[in-house]
């Protein structure tokens, strides 16, 4: 299905991510956010994601790591699209990881982005237009504990 990407030429990641689920079956549900505001762009990872405040269909706020097709030049849906369905086993798995979501990134979304070096480039991957975009609700990192390590009371709950 994913080596297939390139003739389905799908419109937005969500009917994507809804084709590759009929393909493997549905792992879990997935978390659709709105953007309501632009935070900055991330200063690691090879697509430096944009990170913005988000809200749930409840009304939930969450910081979200955002990204879309040509955030670099070798990133399309069929990547986004497997990195969700790995986020999604990862979890499933009960690894740490971070919970997938498809973001919706609205026109206006996209107007109040900055005119600086960031903001123009996002406006150029997102094509000026409202999309779906691939995303990872932000999270505190994870300690990787081993066996030498003196687990404090307080870090108790972390460690286990």
């Amino acid at each position: 299905m994913l080596a297939k990407s390139n003739t389905l030429r799908l419109a937005t990641i969500s009917s994507y991510v809804d084709k590759v689920c009929e393909q493997f079956g549905t792992l879990s549900e997935v978390l659709t956010v709105s953007v309501t505001e632009y935070v900055d762009r991330a200063k690691s990872g090879r697509s430096h994601p944009m990170l913005c405040r988000c809200e749930t269909d409840d009304g939930e706020e969450l910081e979200v790591y955002a990204k879309y097709k040509d955030f670099h030049e070798e990133l399309g849906f069929d990547h986004l699209a497997g990195e969700l369905v790995a986020n999604l086993f990862a979890l499933d798995m009960k690894l740490p990881a971070a919970q997938p979501c498809v973001v919706t990134v609205s026109e206006e979304s996209i107007d109040m982005l900055p005119d600086d070096s960031n903001g123009l480039d996002l406006k150029s991957a997102f094509d000026s237009n409202g999309c779906s975009a691939f995303g990872s609700v932000a999270f505190k990192p994870v300690r990787r504990w081993s066996a030498g390590d003196l687990v404090h009371k307080g870090q108790l709950a972390d460690a286990v």
